[in-house]
């Protein structure tokens, strides 16, 4: 995971201004211009990991808590080329996959990154609940539920609101089924570990592209 993140920042950089408007504004100041300057700064505390397992009944799997607690970060987004891994039931996102950032707010402790807006914790309830109310308006999606899970998300695509999945069983990366009909996850894998993910996570050739 070190390397990996290591290898996304260097790419990160070479964009000069990798950020998006306001993606820092509620950051602490001075962290928020290490990170421009560096992309990554590493952490000397670990997060308390424990509200997670007290709510859901499992542990932050061990690659989780690497890319919680090995740097703080912004956002690890770019494009995916999902063809590449496999041709079928996967779809080229051309518009970008996004993890979430590991970055502390103003007023916040160390641990607080966990409860953030669309951060492992709010992902993952999110998640349960569409799951619960799917099966509920069809309750043939019952079987797809049964293993949710065995998935936690830990990103998005920036513009058809696909999650990502890391999958507890394998540590395989997955993208959200197009269609619950056909199931709740994808049934192949777009990369065999989060590692591999980041390291083939890839930016817009086109400079305008960040403009």
């Amino acid at each position: 995971m070190k390397d990996a993140l290591i290898n996304y920042s260097k790419k990160s950089l070479a964009l000069k201004q990798f950020w998006m408007p306001k993606e820092f504004d509620d950051v602490e100041p001075e962290m928020a211009e290490e990170l421009k300057r560096n992309f990554l700064i590493p952490r000397t505390t670990k997060t308390d990991f424990r509200p997670f397992k007290e709510k859901y009944g499992f542990d932050v799997p061990q690659e989780i808590k690497d890319y919680f607690d090995l740097y703080w970060h912004s956002y690890v987004c770019g494009c995916y080329d999902c063809m590449q891994q496999n041709e079928t039931d996967c779809h080229k996102f051309d518009d970008g996959l996004t993890l979430f950032s590991v970055m502390k707010k103003k007023r916040e402790s160390d641990d607080d990154v966990l409860l953030h807006e669309n951060g492992l914790m709010d992902m993952t309830e999110e998640w349960y609940d569409d799951c619960r109310e799917a099966v509920d308006e069809e309750p043939a999606l019952a079987k797809y539920a049964e293993d949710m899970e065995d998935y936690i998300p830990i990103g998005w695509s920036l513009y058809y609101a696909y999650r990502v999945f890391f999958r507890r069983s394998t540590k395989e990366i997955y993208l959200e089924s197009y269609s619950y009909e056909m199931g709740f996850v994808g049934k192949e894998p777009i990369a065999r570990s989060l590692p591999e993910f980041i390291n083939k996570l890839y930016f817009n050739p086109d400079p305008q592209f960040y403009k």
